[in-house]
């Protein structure tokens, strides 16, 4: 298995190639530009474990999310996309669900929620802010919706991927 991903750095975008190598399906090569490294993963659980990169062991989660593939390793948050994105099939397990539900990008404590279950808001109105790694994130709504459920307090710590909230696109009027 062979899987291209695009990082957008500041200057220019940089390609990672990953590769399963042999029968392992714990070890891969990456290809950061012109440099090879083999990397040994062991999961913890679905979405978070270990990466061993030449040598050096590293906690990491990952949130998939769209097109993007979010990759939180020893504190820095790293965003990657497909370059060849395969289709998702229709009514494949789980398909459509993720715009529904506002998910943690990566580790961290609930500053602020800003509504209740019934409030509307706008496309790109801050819901819910949380503080990773002393910095501030507001989780924006994706478009106009309705807040489902609150699914976290203020205070609480929640890993990357937790399920923060549900929402509901509202219906447009004709």
């Amino acid at each position: 298995m062979k899987v291209e991903l695009k990082h957008p750095s500041s200057d220019s975008t940089q390609t990672v190639v990953l590769e399963r190598t042999a029968d392992d399906i714990a070890a891969c090569e990456a290809m950061f530009g012109d440099r090879l490294v083999p990397v040994e993963v062991e999961r913890a659980d679905e979405s978070s474990g270990w990466l061993r990169l030449a040598g050096r062991v590293h906690r990491y989660h990952v949130l998939r999310r769209d097109n993007a593939l979010h990759v939180w390793i020893d504190g820095k948050n790293y965003r990657f996309e497909r370059i060849h994105s395969t289709a998702r099939r229709a009514g494949a397990a789980g398909a459509g669900k993720a715009s529904n539900q506002l998910t943690a990008p990566m580790p961290g404590t609930i500053l602020k929620i800003n509504g209740k279950p019934g409030d509307r808001f706008e496309p790109h109105a801050p819901i819910i802010i949380m503080e990773s790694m002393k910095m501030e994130m507001s989780l924006t709504a994706p478009s106009a919706v309705v807040l489902k459920s609150v699914d976290c307090k203020v205070g609480q710590l929640v890993d990357m991927g937790r399920v923060l909230a549900q929402v509901e696109p509202v219906a447009h009027a004709e």
